[in-house]
Order: structure tokens, then C-alpha cells, then sequence
């Protein structure tokens, strides 16, 4: 021991100590121990801590620890984490999370999710979502959404949606509905129909309908009715009928009687009239 450099050395156990540089180093167990710098170091097992800057490193495992800026790193598992920044990362597993911009990011399932601005978007199933602006999009399936503006497009099913004008349209079923206007139309049946004017044609049926007007026609049937004059007409059987008069008529027959007079009168034919 030499009190004037302060130090002792051990062949024997193979060690060295200075007290002036506060340090001790052992090469039979490979370590080397600083009070003053506080940090110790290990080649040995590979790692270095050092109490001053609050961190850990492990050279064997990969991996790296600062308490003091609250991070955590693993070059081996090929992940990093922040807690202060509140965000973790791992390259291995493809994904980034970020609590502090709340954003989250997963390149293996093709994910990103952003709950600032409430946007999510996935490029494995094609959907794309903004709660922001209430917009929801899924290109596999060829739907579109939003419930700012109150519509719906389906391009795969052809329809389209609009609650806000209240219109709807399928071009799958070639039909088409607006319940702003009263109004609906169905190309493949043939129909149309208007609430607004109380109107229904079909097409396909050869019918049409007015409530307004209090009209029915059938053009398939050849009738014709009118509930306002209480008239009735069938072109098909030469039938004639006006409840309003209480009258008949049948053409076919060369009829007519009139319930009006509670009388059953009957003219047939000019000839069979000449004839009596």
C-alpha cells in the first residue's frame, strides 16, 4: 500500500485500488468500479450502468434503459419505448403507438388509427372511417358513407342513399325513391308512383291511378273508373256505370237502367223499341 499515491495493487488477487481517483478495478472478474463517476461496468457479462445519468446498457442483450428520459430500447426484439412521449414502437411486429397524439400505427395489418382527429384507415380491407367528419369508406366493398351530409353509396350493390333529400336510388333493382317529392320509381317493375299528386302508373300492369283526381284506369283490363263523378267504364264488357245518377249502361246489351226513378226501365234497340 503507498499512502502518498493512495493506492494498492494485489497480484495475488489481481486487483487494483486508488482511493484518490475512487476506482476500483478487478481484471480476474473483469469489472471496473467508479464512486466518483458512479458507473460500473462489466465486460464480463457485457452491460454498463451508470447511476449519475440514470441508464442501463447490456451489450449481450441488445438492449438499453434511461430512467431518466423514461425510454426503453431492444435492438434484439427490435422495439422502442418512450413514456414520456407516451409512444411505443416495434419494427418486428410492424406497429407504432403514439397515446400522446393518440395515433397508432400497425404496417402488418395495413392499420392506422388516429383518435385526434378520429380518422382510422385500413389498406387490408380498404375502409377508411373520419368520425371528424362522419365519412365512412370501404373500397372492397364499394361503400360510401356520410352522416354529415346523410348519404350512402354502395357501388357494389349499385344503390345510393341520400336521407338528407331524402332520395333513394338502386341501380341493381333499377328502382328509385324520393320521399321529399312523394315520388317512386321502379324501371324493372315498371312502376311509378307520386304520393305528392296521388298518382300510380304501372307500366308492366298497363294500370294508373290518380287519389287526387280519384281516377282509375286499367288499360290491360280496359276499365276506367272515376270515384269523384262515381263513374265506372269497362271498355271490355261495353259496361258503363254512374253510381253519382244511379244509372247502367251496357253497350254490349244495349241497356241502361236508372235506379234513380226506383223504376226498371229497359230500352233495348231501336228496332225492338219500333217492334213493341
Amino acid at each position: 500500500m503507498s499512502l502518498e499515491d493512495s493506492y494498492y495493487m494485489s497480484l495475488e488477487d489481481s486487483y487494483y485500488m486508488s482511493l484518490e481517483d475512487s476506482y476500483y478495478m478487478s481484471l480476474e472478474d473483469s469489472y471496473y468500479m467508479s464512486l466518483e463517476d458512479s458507473y460500473y461496468m462489466s465486460l464480463e457479462d457485457s452491460y454498463y450502468m451508470s447511476l449519475e445519468d440514470s441508464y442501463y446498457m447490456s451489450l449481450e442483450d441488445s438492449y438499453y434503459m434511461s430512467l431518466e428520459d423514461s425510454y426503453y430500447m431492444s435492438l434484439e426484439d427490435s422495439y422502442y419505448m418512450s413514456l414520456e412521449d407516451s409512444y411505443y414502437m416495434s419494427l418486428k411486429e410492424s406497429e407504432w403507438v403514439s397515446l400522446k397524439d393518440s395515433e397508432c400505427m400497425s404496417l402488418k395489418e395495413s392499420e392506422w388509427v388516429s383518435l385526434k382527429d378520429s380518422e382510422c384507415m385500413s389498406l387490408k380491407e380498404s375502409e377508411w372511417v373520419s368520425l371528424k367528419d362522419s365519412e365512412c369508406m370501404s373500397l372492397k366493398e364499394s361503400e360510401w358513407v356520410s352522416l354529415k351530409d346523410s348519404e350512402c353509396m354502395s357501388l357494389k350493390e349499385s344503390e345510393w342513399v341520400s336521407l338528407k333529400d331524402s332520395e333513394c336510388m338502386s341501380l341493381k333493382e333499377s328502382e328509385w325513391v324520393s320521399l321529399k317529392d312523394s315520388e317512386c320509381m321502379s324501371l324493372k317493375e315498371s312502376e311509378w308512383v307520386s304520393l305528392k299528386d296521388s298518382e300510380c302508373m304501372s307500366l308492366k300492369e298497363s294500370e294508373w291511378v290518380s287519389l287526387k283526381d280519384s281516377e282509375c284506369m286499367s288499360l290491360k283490363e280496359s276499365e276506367w273508373v272515376s270515384l269523384k263523378d262515381s263513374e265506372c267504364m269497362s271498355l271490355k264488357e261495353s259496361e258503363w256505370v254512374s253510381l253519382k245518377d244511379s244509372e247502367c249502361m251496357s253497350l254490349k246489351e244495349s241497356e241502361w237502367v236508372s235506379l234513380k226513378d226506383s223504376q226498371d226501365q229497359r230500352w233495348t234497340s231501336s228496332i225492338e223499341h219500333n217492334s213493341q
